[in-house]
């Protein structure tokens, strides 16, 4: 019971409690953590170039992204249509725009 009726530590006690503390960490786990640092940069280092171009990846925001795809979607769509001199019955010569692989 008395515990509760403590008063509250002000900063200045519990700053000097935090430094006389100790945490000590067993060597099993402190040497597994090291373990998987020392896999990890190690896997990094013998990676080649090659890989980053297969398994990589850049992070780049969903406007950018959306932006470039419907830039690429007009650009395949626009090099459907070339442009063509058509001849009027009159001999009149117009430019028109066709669908490729079709007469005017």
């Amino acid at each position: 019971m008395d515990e509760h009726k403590r008063e509250p530590l002000t900063d200045d006690q519990l700053s000097a409690i935090m430094k006389k503390w100790i945490v000590v960490a067993p060597e099993s786990l402190e040497n597994r953590v090291l373990d998987a640092h020392t896999d990890i940069a190690a896997s990094k280092s013998r990676r080649s170039w090659w890989h980053f171009l297969l398994k990589g990846y850049v992070r780049v925001p969903t406007p950018v992204v959306c932006l470039v795809a419907i830039l690429m979607i007009a650009l395949v769509w626009r090099s459907t249509w070339v442009a063509a001199t058509c001849t009027a019955g009159s001999g009149v010569r117009s430019a028109v725009s066709c669908p490729a692989n079709q007469k005017c």
